[in-house]
C-alpha cells in the first residue's frame, strides 16, 4: 500500500480531512479503536500481518508502508 493509501484510509476511519502521508495519526485526532481498525484493514489490503503495537510505533502513512512494503518482502 502507498502513503496515500494509508492517509486515505485514516482519514476515512477517523473522520478528519486533514491527515497527509506524514501525519501522526494519534495528533490528528486517531484513537486506540481507530487504530484496531485501521489494523485490521490494513493486514486485510496488505495480506501483511501487523499489531497493534506496529500502528502504535509508525504513527504515520509513510512509515506504516514502509513497514508493509519491508514485511511483505520478508515474509515470501
Amino acid at each position: 500500500m502507498t502513503p496515500a493509501e494509508i492517509a486515505a484510509l485514516m482519514r476515512e476511519i477517523t473522520e478528519v480531512d486533514e491527515i497527509g502521508v506524514d501525519d501522526d495519526f494519534f495528533h490528528a485526532g486517531g484513537k486506540s479503536w481507530d487504530a484496531l481498525s485501521l489494523l485490521v484493514i490494513l493486514a486485510e489490503r496488505s495480506d501483511v500481518k501487523l499489531s497493534l503495537l506496529d500502528v502504535f510505533h509508525t504513527r504515520t502513512p509513510s512509515r506504516l508502508a514502509d513497514l508493509i512494503a519491508h514485511r511483505s518482502v520478508t515474509e515470501r
